[in-house]
């Protein structure tokens, strides 16, 4: 999502998680009204066990994996496609964030496509 993000011309910058998660809170401190607010609990509150946030859980062994597969059966014989989670998607969504209104426009002003050929 980052580098989909990057191709639309936003500046996203890698942290270390815990310096994220620390802006993270401070932001929300500020802005009590975000709609991210509910979920910084998930990026801080760590678990008595493993010492893991929930989102760190994501990524470890003993957290359960997510698939398409049930979706897929379900839908199966209905004639309704789900499209593959893939960079075209995630280009559709920031295009209509962008319309939209939802998302502002890039640092800087560019007009940026997310097409390949524009890639940084």
């Amino acid at each position: 999502m980052a580098e989909v993000l990057r191709r639309h011309g936003y500046r996203i910058d890698p942290l270390p998680f815990d310096e994220w998660a620390n802006r993270a809170v401070a932001y929300v401190a500020e802005n009590p009204r975000h709609p991210f607010t509910p979920f910084v609990p998930l990026w801080v509150d760590r678990c008595p066990r493993s010492g893991l946030v929930v989102k760190e859980m994501y990524f470890a062994a003993h957290f359960p994996r997510f698939t398409r597969g049930n979706a897929e059966r379900a839908l199966a014989g209905s004639g309704i496609v789900m499209p593959p989670a893939d960079t075209a998607l995630l280009d559709h969504y920031v295009r209509f964030f962008r319309r939209s209104g939802y998302f502002p426009a890039p640092d800087g002003g560019r007009a940026a496509t997310g097409s390949r050929s524009g890639a940084a």
